[in-house]
């Protein structure tokens, strides 16, 4: 028999839950790229953008609003409103897939919508603080904190994406053989800092 209390045991379970379930997250958010490399090619710069764009309107439709769709796509916000502008077609998706969460009273809500979660873990595990965190779904500190007070399942999430940040900022830098460099690119782009896209590169409006 197990001579630890009973909630000690059963953290050490929740724990290890919210491992596992971050690991799943993360390895679906590279599947796109792992399809693409079994058919023995790689994306083209168009390839890559639509994909992202099809992840900005999905955010959209879960009630996601510009800042936390562009996490969601794993693109800076500003780069996310210059296709806006420059693609008309887009920006008649994304419109329309932000009418329909409001058509069905989705609301940008860590506690219920889980698309909304994943904005906050995926940044939290990319290294952002609670605050970067919480500004990309409209959550102040104070908010957050107390989420993590009041849901013992939340924090056992937070906790365990914080740590893989903290993990991935210790690790030491090392250069990429350069024949890895273009096929991880993709997933690289998914870290998410709020940053102006290079005015090098036009062409990706």
């Amino acid at each position: 028999m197990n001579g630890r209390p009973a909630d000690e045991r059963s953290g050490t379970r929740r724990d290890a839950s919210a491992d596992s379930l971050l690991a799943a997250l993360t390895a679906a958010e590279g599947v796109e790229q792992d399809l693409i490399g079994a058919l023995h090619r790689t994306l083209s710069v168009d390839e890559e953008n639509s994909l992202r764009r099809a992840d900005a309107i999905r955010a959209a439709a879960m009630g996601l609003d510009t800042a936390a769709c562009a996490s969601a796509a794993g693109v800076p916000e500003s780069l996310l409103l210059s296709w806006r502008a420059g693609d008309p077609s887009f920006d008649a998706a994304l419109s329309a897939a932000t009418a329909m969460a409001r058509a069905h009273h989705l609301e940008q809500n860590v506690t219920s919508n889980p698309a909304a979660l994943r904005v906050v873990l995926a940044a939290l595990r990319d290294g952002m603080t609670i605050v970067e965190a919480g500004a990309l779904v409209g959550m102040t500190r104070d908010a957050f904190y107390h989420l993590r007070r009041a849901d013992s399942r939340l924090h056992g999430l937070i906790a365990a994406a914080r740590a893989l940040g903290r993990r991935k900022e210790r690790l030491p830098k090392r250069r990429m053989p350069a024949s890895r460099r273009r096929s991880d690119a993709f997933k690289g782009y998914r870290l998410v800092r709020l940053e102006p896209p290079p005015r090098s590169e036009p062409g990706e409006s």
